[in-house]
């Protein structure tokens, strides 16, 4: 895995402008990926906007993100857009309090089910 590569085309991905093509659809456990690499993207950005989070647990927190987004098909363009996709919905259908309350119920079930 190129998790450099990967990063960088992420992180175009989601602060392109422009970027108003079809949503992608991906189901399944497939969508639970990327539903938690959502979650913690959305989560280690709002954290660190706040200076709540050190930059090396920001890192930790991307990659981990990233590392559950490379499970998923496709090429690192699709897989990226995909995560800029699910991250917009979770960035603006919750607040921060709903955001983090819904990160600690996950977070271990993401772990154990998709970094281990």
């Amino acid at each position: 895995m190129r998790l450099t590569a990967l990063l960088f085309a992420a992180a175009l991905a989601v602060f392109a402008p422009g970027s108003a093509r079809a949503d992608l659809v991906i189901t399944g456990r497939d969508a639970q990926k990327l539903h938690c690499a959502g979650l913690l993207w959305v989560v280690s950005e709002r954290l660190d906007r706040g200076g709540l989070l050190p930059p090396e647990s920001l890192i930790q927190a991307r990659t981990a993100a990233l590392m559950i987004l490379s499970q998923l098909p496709g090429s690192e363009r699709d897989r990226a857009r995909a995560l800029a996709q699910r991250a917009a919905r979770i960035g603006q259908n919750r607040d921060t309090v709903a955001l983090m309350e819904e990160f600690d119920r996950n977070a271990a079930w993401c772990q154990r089910n998709f970094l281990n």
